[in-house]
C-alpha cells in the first residue's frame, strides 16, 4: 500500500487505526483515534501485542485467524469481540492492508477498525422484539412472498413458521378491498396504517391491525415489514357497544316526547329525533344551542332560572311553552336531573306535551265552576222556598212512613201543638190525643 503524506493520513484520520508486525504481532505505531477508542494512552499500546485487547477467549480464535491469513493483500477479518482499558467489551469490523517502509526491508499491517457495538446491540435488540414482541410481525418481499414470521405471527394465525412463509400473503390476508387499498397506499407512499382481515388456519377471518413499510436492506434488495395486533375482542366490544347503542337510540326515539341532554352551559348535547318532529329542525341543528332558542318568549327567561336550580337542586319538574314547528306554540311538562359523568356535570331529562291535558283541565275546571254557580243558586232557591214555608201563616208539616213522624213542620203547626222539638217524632207523641 502506497498512501502519499501517510503519517499525515494515519495520525489524523478519524478511523481507529494502528501498525503492526505480523512476524511476532508487535505494536509498530498507533494514532490518536486508536488510544481515544480504547482508553489507553499511546506509550501503553505501543508495548502491545495484536492479542493484548482481546479477551483471553478470544486469543485461540485469533491465533487461528492469523494462521491462515493473507498477509499480501487487503483483507475484510471479520468482526472481533475486544475489550477497552475500562473492562467494557466492544465488538469491531476490521480491515487490514499490508504496508512497507522504506528504512524497513519487509511489510506490516496496517489494520484499520469500525466499532460497531451500537449497531449489533441494536440489531440484537430487534432480533429480540422479532423474537418476543407480544404482536405479529412479518418480513416480507411487496411482491407478496413472507420471508419470516415471529411466533407472535403464528399463534394468531394457528400456523407454524414454515406454513405461513408457504402461503405467502395470498394464504394469508382476505383479498378484499381494503387490501387493494393498502397495497395501493404503501406503493404510493411506502407506508402503511390500518385495518385489515386476515385468514386463521382453520379459514376464519382475523380483523388486524397493521403497520407495514417498505425498505431497502444492507444487500439493496426492496423488503416490507408487517406489525399486526389480533384486534378480535376490540371489535366485538365495539359491535356490542353499538348494538346497545342503537338499542338505546331506538328507545330514546320511540319515547312519546323529548328526551334531551344538556351540558353544565345549559347548551344541548343531545335530543332525540321526536325534536325535529316538533321543532322542525334536524337535531344536528339543535345541539350545541340553548334550548331557550326553541321556547315562546314569554317563557325564554325561565330556561336560565330552572337550569340554574337544577344545577343546584339536583331534580326539577317545570312547564314550558315551546315554539313548535309552523308558528304553533305547546305547553310541555319537563323534568330535569343533574348528573355526574367521568368528572362532567351533565342535565338529562325528558319533555311531554300536556297541551291537551291543560286544555281538558280548563274545561273541566269550567265545568267545575258552572257547577259551583249552578249550586249556589238551587241552595238559595231552597233557602227562600225553606222561609216560605216556616213563614207561612197556616200551619204546615210533612210526615212520611208507617209510625207518621215529623220530616219538617212550620212555625205555625209548632205554635198549634205547642212544641219545638218534633222533627222526627211520631204523631202520637206530638197529638196524643190523635191515635
Amino acid at each position: 500500500m502506497e498512501i502519499k503524506h501517510f503519517d499525515q493520513f494515519f495520525s489524523n484520520n478519524p478511523i481507529p487505526m494502528w501498525i503492526y508486525d505480523p512476524r511476532d504481532y508487535s505494536i509498530k505505531d498507533v494514532n490518536q483515534s486508536m488510544v481515544r477508542l480504547y482508553g489507553y494512552n499511546r506509550e501503553e499500546m505501543l508495548s502491545f501485542t495484536l492479542f493484548d485487547l482481546r479477551p483471553e477467549e478470544e486469543v485461540p480464535k485469533l491465533k487461528k485467524h492469523l494462521e491462515q491469513m493473507d498477509h499480501d493483500r487487503l483483507g475484510d477479518e471479520g468482526v472481533w469481540k475486544q475489550q477497552k482499558k475500562n473492562g467494557d467489551f466492544i465488538y469491531v469490523h476490521v480491515i487490514t492492508n499490508p504496508v512497507t517502509f522504506e528504512e524497513e526491508d519487509h511489510t506490516y499491517q496496517l489494520a484499520m477498525y469500525k466499532d460497531i457495538t451500537s449497531e449489533l446491540n441494536t440489531q440484537l435488540n430487534n432480533d429480540m422484539l422479532f423474537k418476543h414482541s407480544l404482536e405479529g410481525i412479518m418480513l416480507t418481499n411487496p411482491n407478496g412472498e413472507i420471508l419470516q414470521a415471529n411466533s407472535a405471527a403464528c399463534e394468531i394465525l394457528g400456523m407454524t413458521e414454515q406454513e405461513i412463509t408457504e402461503c405467502g400473503r395470498e394464504g394469508v390476508v382476505a383479498k378484499d378491498q381494503k387490501l387493494e387499498e393498502a397495497l395501493k397506499q404503501r406503493s404510493e407512499t411506502g407506508r402503511f396504517i390500518g385495518e385489515l382481515n386476515f385468514i386463521h388456519k382453520d379459514g376464519h377471518k382475523i380483523p388486524v391491525e397493521l403497520t407495514s413499510s417498505v425498505f431497502v436492506n444492507f444487500a439493496g434488495e426492496r423488503r416490507s415489514s408487517l406489525i399486526f395486533r389480533d384486534i378480535s375482542d376490540r371489535k366485538q366490544q365495539e359491535q356490542a357497544v353499538r348494538k346497545e347503542k342503537e338499542f338505546t337510540d331506538i328507545v330514546l326515539n320511540s319515547l312519546p316526547g323529548l328526551f334531551y341532554i344538556l351540558n353544565k352551559e345549559g347548551k344541548v348535547v343531545q335530543f332525540n329525533d321526536r325534536a325535529t318532529e316538533v321543532f322542525g329542525v334536524p337535531v344536528e341543528k339543535i345541539v350545541g344551542r340553548s334550548p331557550a332558542d326553541f321556547v315562546h318568549e314569554a317563557d325564554q327567561g325561565k330556561v336560565p332560572e330552572e337550569i340554574e336550580a337544577v344545577l343546584e337542586e339536583g331534580y326539577r319538574e317545570f312547564e314550558i311553552t315551546v315554539e313548535k314547528a309552523g308558528g304553533n306554540t305547546a305547553i310541555y311538562h319537563f323534568n330535569a336531573e343533574r348528573l355526574e359523568l367521568n368528572d362532567q356535570t351533565f342535565i338529562i331529562g325528558t319533555g311531554l306535551d300536556i297541551t291537551e291535558k291543560k286544555e281538558l283541565e280548563e274545561r273541566l275546571n269550567l265545568l267545575l265552576e258552572q257547577e259551583q254557580v249552578q249550586r249556589k243558586k238551587a241552595e238559595a232557591d231552597r233557602d227562600k222556598l225553606k222561609e216560605m214555608f216556616e213563614e207561612a201563616p197556616s200551619p204546615k208539616c210533612m210526615i212520611e212512613g208507617p209510625q207518621l213522624r215529623y220530616v219538617i213542620a212550620n212555625k205555625a203547626y209548632r205554635e198549634v201543638v205547642g212544641q219545638e222539638n218534633i222533627i222526627g217524632k211520631r204523631v202520637d207523641e206530638v197529638v196524643p190525643e190523635v191515635e
